[in-house]
């Protein structure tokens, strides 16, 4: 059924997914010696740069009492790192690891000031959040 699934995305097409039919009747993804990403790839980076960003975020959670001008210009920073990566001709991954630790920083600093104001409102948007997560994941 997955090799009927079309996609516009070069990364997705090609030798990276190739679905073979072992004697035995289970469809069998297999790796090319490409370097064209395979979809457990994907999740593993996916789950590394999540807990790169909630590493980032707990300095902020922290850092936001001591110095909110370090969270606001973390946040400027990783704007600016979002567009050289999104503009950019090559991915490169020491740019992407510096704009999850910088968002991380961002979003726990702004996370700290909504909790002072709403008791609360972070558990929730975090279990929203994880909620949402899982189930595309598993999507």
């Amino acid at each position: 059924m997955a090799s009927n699934l079309r996609s516009s995305n070069p990364a997705w097409r090609g030798a990276g997914f190739q679905t073979v039919e072992p004697a035995y009747g289970a469809d069998v993804t297999i790796r090319s010696s490409d370097a064209r990403m395979t979809m457990e790839d994907v999740i593993v980076h996916t789950v590394g740069v999540f807990l790169l960003a909630a590493i980032g975020a707990g300095f902020g959670w922290v850092a936001v009492g001591t110095s909110s001008g370090l969270v606001g210009m973390a946040g400027l920073i990783a704007m600016a790192l979002s567009f050289v990566i999104a503009f950019g001709r090559v991915t490169r991954p020491a740019l992407v690891v510096a704009f999850s630790l910088l968002e991380g920083v961002a979003l726990g600093g702004v996370s700290r000031y909504f909790e002072t104001f709403n008791h609360g409102v972070v558990a929730q948007a975090l279990m929203g959040t994880a909620i949402i997560f899982v189930v595309m994941l598993a999507l």
